[in-house]
């Protein structure tokens, strides 16, 4: 069902879009249909899918919010749109309560269809996970340098031809809610909601007697290349150490302050891998890292970034190495690295 939206209206909430820079156009928002997720693409990207919005309807009080956000910039908006410009009756205490009855109602409809669809939709993205063969070794990983490859248990949807890695991505609970897709020529796909979920390895503490919260600790990042080449640069050069590093592959940026809520609770420490990108207008990856630092005070947080890239493009261009000696110009490497935020690069 699409909504009528008056044309004036229209273009309020087309401006606003623009400022949080995502490239949408008038007939995407006409023909959008209400509680469901679009990506966009955006003024960096406008092909990409690195934008979204969602249409909320109330029936009742004849209101539309137009929900939006921007992977890149990591924002998140609001535009609501009144669609009766007719002055509102005063109403009755009565009425008031009566009207507050209907909306309860709706909302608790619309929930329960709308966890009824989810749960349809994760039981289906579990069955086709389940469907596809481990994967013993994959030309992506190759080209990232990753190593052994087969012990992280990923998955291959060879239907097609296709031959994609497949990564599941699972909540807190260990719930599998989906899975994304990298083809060989490295381009990516989500099949489900990734919001708040993640990839773990290992999945599960080997040995809680030994690994507790004093010698383990997360590595996390956005990609899954950039999270297992520093995954195995420190445990190939550290392996005659006593300690457990994790890896939390968050997937996108916008996903990883989700990943710390979800799992801070544990109380272990967190080595965030930053993506530093200074060629673009809004360096994505360093602003994240600062607004996660300053809204999980209640977590230990070790950013620590490059000059320009990723951690796996630093151990690519110059080894394992070199990268245990970044680690090692700190006091305490594995506890205690800081980066300076503030300049984009390692303060060594």
């Amino acid at each position: 069902m699409m909504i009528n939206i008056p044309q004036n209206k229209l273009m309020g909430a087309i401006e606003a879009l623009q400022i949080a820079e995502l490239f949408v156009s008038h007939d995407q928002i006409i023909r959008a249909v209400p509680d469901k997720i679009y990506r966009t693409g955006t003024t960096q990207k406008p092909k990409g899918k690195n934008g979204w919005f969602k249409l909320l309807h109330d029936g009742v009080a004849d209101f539309i919010t137009i929900c939006y956000g921007n992977f890149e910039t990591n924002s998140s908006l609001k535009y609501h749109i009144n669609l009766n410009d007719a002055p509102r009756p005063k109403l009755s205490t009565v009425e008031r309560q009566e009207l507050q009855r209907k909306m309860q109602e709706r909302i608790a409809r619309d929930n329960l269809q709308r966890s009824q669809i989810d749960a349809k939709k994760r039981a289906e993205l579990v069955r086709l996970f389940n469907s596809f063969k481990y994967c013993q070794e994959h030309s992506y990983l190759t080209r990232k340098g990753i190593e052994n490859q087969f012990i992280y248990q990923f998955r291959i949807d060879d239907s097609f031809n296709n031959n994609k890695l497949v990564i599941p991505f699972v909540d807190n609970k260990g719930c599998l809610h989906g899975y994304q897709t990298i083809a060989p020529d490295g381009t990516k796909r989500f099949n489900g909601s990734v919001g708040g979920c993640y990839w773990q390895y290992p999945i599960k503490n080997p040995n809680a007697e030994v690994f507790n919260q004093s010698n383990s600790f997360y590595i996390i990042g956005e990609g899954l290349a950039t999270c297992l080449s520093v995954y195995e640069a420190i445990n190939t050069c550290f392996d005659s150490l006593v300690f457990l590093p994790m890896v939390l592959c968050a997937f996108n940026a916008g996903n990883l302050t989700k990943v710390i809520s979800a799992t801070k609770h544990h109380k272990v420490p967190y080595l965030l891998l930053v993506d530093n990108d200074n060629t673009k207008t809004s360096n994505t990856g360093i602003e994240t890292a600062k607004s996660i630092i300053a809204n999980h005070s209640d977590a230990t947080i070790y950013p620590i970034s490059f000059s320009n890239g990723d951690a796996n493009d630093y151990i690519l261009a110059y080894g394992m190495n070199a990268f245990i000696e970044l680690l090692n110009s700190y006091h305490n490497p594995l506890n205690n690295p800081y980066t300076d935020l503030s300049t984009n690069e390692v303060n060594i």
